[in-house]
């Protein structure tokens, strides 16, 4: 009895002395990413300790542990310490954040196609929680690990758990909406007049993914206006009263809102005689005759 109960807690000790190193294997990297450009110390201490390199803001780096306000980090096949305020867990923070699949894609455990193998695969116009950027990669959560799709098979556009204010972009001349980021390729199934608006979803190359009649499609960014938010930002006037439409017309569009006369509105663009603007998060169209620089 006492041999066979030391046998058993022998091959115990072995199944656990084995099974250790293949825990370790498969344990989940943590990341964290880069809220500003931020220098890298080789100790937890910006007086002590030297910087030994710098992450950019939205660089992801693997966490390796928190000492004090700094956060023990994997950088450069080595340790560094970052101070922790300018890193941010985006796996557990409240705010979610999401990206989409503009094609079927492959998902890998690295950020690499020929170094890591496939963890499983994305659809087109599928949405994954984004998390961060490492060089031409995406990091995202996929079926509760962590992930890597390269970015140029995703939207550019992030959005969060919330429902986004949406973005739009103007057609500056007739142009074809196609079913895919090319001309050669992919196509078209409709077209936009020039003046024409359209939801904008994100960029793949030279080309705008927009919504179009409820699908996701594309149009050559050239023909389209830059951010419906620019940067710095525009304004117009109000020089009476006037009411703020859904479209560019009085005769096909409802009225969304108004504007008292000297109130002041973004300027987002023109569309024949009427100046698309942001009214409450939305955008709206005022006759431009009621309106001053």
């Amino acid at each position: 009895m006492l041999k066979r109960m030391l046998a058993t807690l022998l091959a115990a000790s072995l199944l656990l002395l084995l099974g250790a190193p293949a825990l370790a294997a498969t344990a989940q990297a943590e990341y964290r990413i880069a809220t500003a450009n931020v220098n890298v110390r080789s100790g937890p201490s910006s007086e002590k300790y030297p910087v030994i390199g710098s992450l950019k803001k939205g660089e992801l780096v693997t966490y390796l542990g928190k000492d004090g306000n700094w956060s023990k980090v994997s950088y450069q096949n080595g340790v560094g310490y970052v101070f922790s305020q300018y890193l941010a867990d985006l796996i557990n923070t409240p705010v979610k954040y999401y990206r989409t699949a503009t094609a079927n894609v492959n998902v890998r455990s690295g950020p690499n196609s020929t170094t890591y193998p496939v963890i499983g695969s994305l659809k087109k116009g599928e949405t994954v929680q984004y998390l961060g950027m490492t060089g031409n990669w995406c990091l995202v959560l996929y079926k509760g690990d962590i992930g890597f799709v390269f970015s140029e098979y995703m939207s550019a556009k992030t959005t969060d758990g919330s429902t986004p204010t949406a973005q739009y972009r103007m057609a500056t001349a007739n142009v074809n909406v196609r079913t895919g980021p090319s001309s050669s390729k992919y196509p078209a199934i409709g077209a936009l007049k020039k003046g024409e608006t359209v939801q904008y979803l994100g960029t793949t190359g030279n080309w705008t993914q927009v919504l179009y009649k409820g699908e996701t499609a594309y149009v050559f960014s050239k023909y389209l206006t830059a951010a419906a938010n620019p940067s710095p930002a525009e304004y117009r006037t109000a020089t009476t009263n006037v009411n703020v439409r859904t479209g560019p017309g009085s005769a096909k569009y409802p009225v969304m809102g108004s504007l008292v006369k000297g109130e002041k509105v973004q300027y987002l663009g023109v569309s024949g005689n009427w100046t698309q603007v942001l009214y409450k998060g939305q955008v709206g169209y005022v006759f431009s005759k009621y309106l001053a620089k």
